[in-house]
């Protein structure tokens, strides 16, 4: 993966073509049917460039719209756990997104994205009682606090997961706290997300306010969490249906902050959640994953966060 220089496109279909320069040659990747195939050519004096780049493509026929940027990682390279691609319009075929999830991470996708899942409906058979409502919005119960502590605990295996896939630095391994778990914030974009409650007028964006100067109480669902989990007798009344809904967005944002959005669609992973994405990041060009066609598509070089800025 040395001594490479990727640069991309968006072209006017929507689909993305990019050129990668090795060895003295260009080796072009120019969208077709869904699919992309390769086209090659020698330098012949040219400059590795985007400006070449261009001419490149367009000797492939690629109709190019807009600029092409230099991308960040060679194809192949990610960040684990770390959800870089396109979704335009909350359509999947307008967008770029070729890692697939269980085969970067295996049993630790899997047991995640199954917790999420069990959680979610958890919460929702909570609703035949109480009525997802602004008004309903204080009501607490002993059921909401085990709901409460379920999904902050599932939320923290989730943040932890970030920083141990990325080697980042932990201090004391067994006393995590959000003084570690702040540092996913930035490169998860968790607080660009919002979700909303399916069939409920409701949107949420539980990270909105996070931050390193107070990094717990920045959280008020999470926060609460807290003081139910450590004495319930003082706090009971912070195990409410609000807290337990901001949660489990949370819980829900971290999903496809993680693994993409494709976790939920139907015709990608089409897992159940209780909510559906309303706003999320706007990922630059130079920032997606690109998938290595010289072996099949897949993604074979994780880039550890720790000492590189995202």
């Amino acid at each position: 993966m040395t001594n490479k220089d990727t640069f991309g496109f968006t072209c006017f279909n929507g689909y993305l073509a990019w050129v990668v320069f090795h060895s003295g040659q260009a080796f072009c990747y120019v969208p077709q049917y869904g699919d992309w195939y390769e086209s090659k050519y020698d330098l012949n004096g040219l400059d590795v460039n985007v400006d070449s780049a261009r001419i490149f493509l367009e000797r492939s026929g690629v109709h190019i719209k807009g600029d092409g940027v230099r991308m960040n990682l060679q194809p192949g390279q990610y960040y684990p756990r770390i959800w870089r691609g396109t979704l335009k319009s909350g359509l999947l075929s307008d967008s770029y997104d070729k890692l697939n999830p269980f085969a970067a991470y295996g049993s630790s996708y899997n047991q995640s994205i199954v917790a999420a899942e069990s959680l979610m409906m958890a919460v929702k058979e909570v609703f035949r009682y109480v009525e997802p409502a602004t008004d309903n919005s204080s009501s607490y119960s002993h059921r909401l606090r085990e709901l409460l502590i379920l999904l902050c605990t599932e939320i923290e295996a989730c943040w932890s997961g970030v920083l141990k896939a990325n080697d980042m630095e932990l201090g004391d391994i067994h006393r995590l706290t959000t003084k570690n778990y702040i540092k996913v914030c930035t490169p998860l974009r968790l607080t660009e997300w919002k979700v909303r409650l399916k069939d409920y007028d409701l949107e949420f964006q539980p990270f909105r306010y996070w931050n390193s100067l107070q990094s717990t109480k920045s959280l008020s669902w999470y926060n609460s969490y807290n003081a139910v989990k450590h004495d319930r007798e003082k706090n009971f009344y912070l195990s409410t249906l609000g807290n337990v809904l901001e949660a489990a967005a949370a819980l829900h944002i971290m999903q496809v902050a993680q693994f993409g959005p494709g976790v939920y669609e139907m015709l990608r992973q089409n897992r159940f959640s209780i909510f559906h994405i309303s706003q999320m990041p706007e990922i630059t060009l130079s920032e997606i994953y690109l998938s290595n066609k010289v072996s099949d598509e897949k993604f074979d070089f994780p880039i550890r966060l720790a000492g590189c800025r995202i």
